[in-house]
């Protein structure tokens, strides 16, 4: 169970980086994940537009995937009134 806690820690911080990466990419071309400033590559049929709040909503999801797996946030479970502490599972 540690190694899939680091093993998800490890994701939750690839992701961040590969926002990183995204975000800092300056040209326009071949996108496969393309920033808000940028199109899909040429042919990509996808009509999925990338935008600031599509990243933003990555990133808070990621900040509170972390933050359960810390056990800083709690969560919610019918039976518990507080919820759970996802770190004591793991």
């Amino acid at each position: 169970m540690v190694k899939v806690r680091d093993h998800l820690k490890t994701v939750i911080a690839t992701r961040r980086e590969s926002w990183r990466r995204i975000l800092a990419e300056t040209d326009d071309k071949l996108e496969w994940i393309p920033a808000p400033n940028q199109s899909l590559a040429s042919g990509e049929r996808r009509s999925v537009q990338v935008t600031a709040e599509t990243v933003q909503g990555w990133l808070q999801f990621l900040d509170t995937f972390e933050a359960e797996l810390d056990g800083e946030l709690l969560l919610p479970h019918w039976r518990l009134k507080q919820g759970f502490n996802l770190r004591r599972v793991f």
